[in-house]
């Protein structure tokens, strides 16, 4: 008898083309089907394998970690796993052309195989002016696609520009006006089964559904999603704690500290406790906060600070090559939800100016 395959949906981006703005399809994608098929597999075979109760675990520990919200996150957890895999095998991004809007300092970049994207790029220190005249030496870091039914398409990526060293932080999300098109991208939140994307142009609106349903299941249950979004429209509380430093001196670790803190707030994703009422409200509870670098002891200050989550982590020398390791944590369920890791050869100002930037942008990439 052939084992039944957990009822599941996968997230799939939707796209909402215009007459104004025409999407090409994908040359890197070249079954759709066969994609599909390969994701299904997968997603399957990780949940059986996630689901499966430890040979140690007791029932109330199962029960806690298997129900059908922290399944339903899995199956978009491994989904988009799947999806980069094979898109990071088939595709390395490549500018074909671009157009700049001086007004807005908004580059529009047309890729081969993928839609076009919007990169804010300023003219301040002529950094336009760089970044177009070295178009072809600019690199993307860290890309992560989406699938459609068009192909994959780029929806977030660290764009380096090596000449002035200088990165960018593309987001699909992000609401960009492009004055030649008058383009405005504005983005719902994308939802299990029934997600959107969109792209508008012209206040004129196309959608494309895309959904991909796995077969059911032997326990025929399914994952109650309604519960889970792939995008949060609310700010959290977050709290920073000191970073465990590795052969760096403590005067050169608070000023890393203050600059981590600094950077969180400035992508606007979070409320950030200030760090005085922080260290106030850990003094009267009698906290010691040195040394304070393990999940447990995290978790145990969030709860302290009366927040959601709890950022920290440790940079570390070895040799001329300095290593930014950050973190955050769920205060609530204990769980890691984010990882950054970022090694750096240089000196200690440009662990500051430029590690901890980019550490602090790939760790809230999945906000």
């Amino acid at each position: 008898m052939p084992l039944k395959t957990i009822s599941l949906i996968i997230i799939s981006l939707i796209v909402v083309i215009s007459h104004a703005q025409s999407i090409s399809i994908n040359a890197n994608i070249v079954n759709y089907d066969k994609i599909k098929r390969d994701i299904e597999i997968y997603v399957n075979n990780e949940i059986l394998i996630w689901q499966a109760q430890g040979k140690f675990e007791g029932t109330n520990s199962y029960l806690k970690r298997v129900n059908s919200t922290t399944r339903a996150k899995k199956v978009v957890e491994f989904t988009d796993n799947k999806i980069n895999s094979i898109a990071r095998d088939r595709i390395i991004p490549t500018i074909e052309s671009s157009e700049y809007d001086p007004d807005n300092e908004i580059y529009e970049l047309k890729i081969i195989g993928l839609p076009a994207i919007y990169l804010n790029v300023p003219t301040i220190n002529n950094e336009a002016n760089s970044f177009d005249n070295n178009i072809n030496s600019i690199t993307f870091l860290n890309p992560v696609y989406a699938l459609t039914e068009k192909g994959f398409m780029l929806i977030a990526a660290n764009i380096y520009n090596p000449i002035n060293y200088r990165t960018y932080y593309y987001n699909y999300k992000n609401k960009i006006h492009f004055k030649k098109n008058d383009i405005q991208l504005s983005f719902d939140p994308i939802k299990i089964i029934t997600s959107d994307y969109k792209i508008n142009v012209d206040g004129q609106n196309q959608t494309a559904p895309v959904s991909i349903t796995l077969p059911n299941s032997k326990e025929n249950t399914r994952a109650d999603s309604s519960s889970v979004r792939f995008i949060l429209d609310s700010k959290k509380n977050i709290a920073v704690i000191g970073l465990d430093p590795i052969g760096i001196s403590i005067n050169n670790i608070l000023a890393l500290e203050i600059r981590v803190s600094s950077e969180i707030f400035k992508t606007g994703k979070f409320n950030l406790l200030e760090r005085k009422k922080m260290n106030e409200i850990l003094a009267e509870q009698g906290f010691q906060l040195s040394g304070c670098t393990d999940e447990a002891c995290m978790v145990q200050a969030g709860k302290l600070l009366n927040v959601e989550l709890i950022a920290g982590g440790t940079i570390s020398k070895v040799g001329e090559i300095y290593s930014i390791d950050l973190r955050i944590i769920d205060v609530e369920t204990g769980q890691i939800i984010a990882v950054s890791t970022r090694d750096i050869k240089g000196t200690i100002e440009d662990v500051l100016t430029i590690g901890v930037k980019e550490s602090v942008a790939n760790l809230i990439m999945y906000d």
